[in-house]
């Protein structure tokens, strides 16, 4: 018997139900305790998303109403981490803690009416909503009559350019200062909050960036230029074609606050709704609305061009099918044919064999103490694997173009150890769009029924080391640098915010990028709910 293995039954060891089910929230901050060591580099906010409850209770009875089924669906909560630096009346770096549920209105809206009126991730499993319930709340406008209406948390942004201006502002802010933190998904809302007190300030759409910009969905994981801070993302109109399935690349600029569209289609892969996305008017969720997973679709690498040029798609490409919801990195090399005209792109992302892994993260199919986890837990083919692409031949120059050219072939690299992917994958933020050699993430070996522990790959020589500690389910860990070792890429820290199931709380964990090592946490008295993303703020944005 092994790993994976469900007749050892060693996943009740892990537990971590209490992640799934968060009611506390620290409205002031609290300091924490620390043992250990924590860097004074490290220095700053660490803001993370988690889950808030699942289950919502009516005012009348206190008898549960609803129940969040898909971990995409949270009702989310922002945690903000405060990394004090040492001064002259305190040697010691310090951390502060706060946490605050952001969609209030939200929740009451679903006390009221029992049940969630707004679009989706996974069905709500609602037998008493007929068909007719449903496609009525499509037409509705999406609930936004608050800051807090809705529920949104994927991914964080600060001062993100061309809202920043536009929103209401906690506290006057200078250039390079915090001034604005807002919260994203992968739909065309987002959220602003008070960066001290995490409150909602306010809803905007992205039409309000351009008025193109029109259709449901979007990506929360916006790609933002490391020389000039300008942000990439695109908007995704739902429906029949001329007017609907057009993806919308777009940027803004971080000099200008300008939006420009600068192209109708990127790469996509194998997950494609039925029926030009109609179905979701009765479904009002996405994965009912999804066509069965089809291999013999190859997934298509559109390539675009981001300069002043806007040349839209200069080329694109075709590798087997794959699914994927985090991209790596992706650089450029010299063309091994033509040097002085084209280059290589060379793209790492986080590939998945099937669909089966969204009806994995059910939370059902989570929970350590769920009989229903066990059909998965044991299950590697929902795991997945780090992959390398290399699309070869883009040209440097030439004309516009006006539709994407016939595809070429892209070629698989290799692919990583299954259950050691660094899903959730962050790296040296100086190495973004650069050839680079580490990247960091959560596993998902087989040891518990969700993720078990922390990974480092060493890209060039594709070898991975890791932390774990069993009980201990760890979020995704953030890369701060160490100006005192900039001369290497792993000299810094990894911050991850870590339930300790057998205690039942969290706590955020300091580990050593190089050696992946602990140096020190900080204890929280409560559970921080596992969330997606955070985003680590430096003390020089904070001061």
């Amino acid at each position: 018997m092994g790993i994976g293995d469900p007749t050892t039954n060693h996943w009740n060891n892990w537990p971590n139900s209490a992640g799934f089910d968060v009611r506390e929230q620290v409205h002031t901050p609290v300091s924490l305790p620390i043992t250990g060591t924590i860097p004074a580099y490290a220095a700053g906010i660490l803001y993370r998303n988690g889950l808030g409850p699942r289950d919502v209770h009516a005012n009348k009875d206190g008898k549960p109403v609803y129940r969040v089924s898909h971990w995409f669906d949270n009702l989310s909560q922002v945690h903000r981490f405060q990394i004090h630096p040492s001064s002259a009346t305190n040697p010691n770096v310090t951390v502060t803690h706060n946490s605050r549920l952001t969609c209030d209105k939200a929740v009451e809206r679903i006390k009221r009416e029992a049940r969630r009126t707004e679009f989706t991730f996974g069905p709500d499993r609602d037998p008493c909503q007929t068909i007719f319930q449903k496609a009525q709340c499509f037409f509705r406008p999406q609930p936004k009559d608050s800051p807090s209406s809705l529920g949104i948390g994927v991914a964080f942004a600060v001062n993100l350019p061309g809202l920043d201006r536009k929103a209401k502002r906690s506290e006057k802010g200078a250039d390079g200062k915090l001034t604005t933190l807002f919260n994203l998904s992968d739909h065309d809302m987002v959220q602003s909050l008070d960066p001290r007190t995490l409150e909602p300030l306010g809803i905007a759409e992205q039409r309000v960036l351009h008025p193109a910009l029109k259709g449901p969905l979007s990506g929360a994981h916006a790609a933002t230029d490391p020389q000039t801070g300008d942000v990439f993302n695109y908007n995704l109109d739902v429906g029949m074609p001329p007017q609907g399935g057009v993806y919308r690349v777009f940027t803004v600029s971080a000099k200008t606050g300008k939006t420009d569209s600068i192209s109708q289609s990127f790469c996509v892969w194998n997950a494609f709704f039925r029926g030009f996305a109609i179905p979701l008017l009765w479904t009002r969720n996405l994965i009912e609305g999804m066509s069965q997973y089809d291999r013999s679709k190859p997934a298509t690498w559109f390539v675009i061009d981001r300069t002043p040029a806007r040349r839209g798609v200069v080329a694109a490409f075709e590798t087997p099918a794959f699914f994927c919801f985090h991209s790596i990195n992706t650089f450029e090399v010299p063309s091994s044919d033509k040097p002085d005209t084209s280059v290589d792109l060379v793209a790492d992302l986080i590939a998945y064999d099937s669909l089966a892994c969204i009806n994995r993260f059910y939370i059902d199919n989570l929970l350590s103490d769920s009989p229903s986890a066990q059909e998965f837990a044991g299950d590697m083919s929902t795991r997945p694997v780090y992959r390398r692409y290399r699309l070869p031949g883009v040209p440097l120059s030439g004309p516009k173009n006006s539709k994407p050219p016939k595809p070429g072939k892209g070629e698989e690299v290799f692919s990583g150890a299954r259950g050691y992917a660094p899903e959730l994958p962050t790296l040296n933020p100086a190495r973004m769009m650069r050839e680079y050699q580490y990247v960091y993430g959560v596993t998902d070996s087989g040891k518990s029924t969700f993720v078990d522990g922390l990974v480092k790959w060493d890209v060039q020589n594709r070898t991975y080391t890791t932390w774990s500690e069993a009980g201990q389910t760890a979020s995704e860990p953030i890369f701060v640098a160490d100006p005192e070792r900039s001369d290497k890429e792993d000299g810094g820290c990894l911050l991850s915010v870590v339930l300790d199931g057998t205690e039942g709380k969290s706590y955020l964990l300091v580990l050593d990028a190089e050696t992946m090592k602990e140096m020190g946490r900080a204890s929280v008295d409560g559970v921080v709910g596992f969330g997606f993303h955070g985003i680590h703020v430096p003390q020089k944005m904070v001061d």
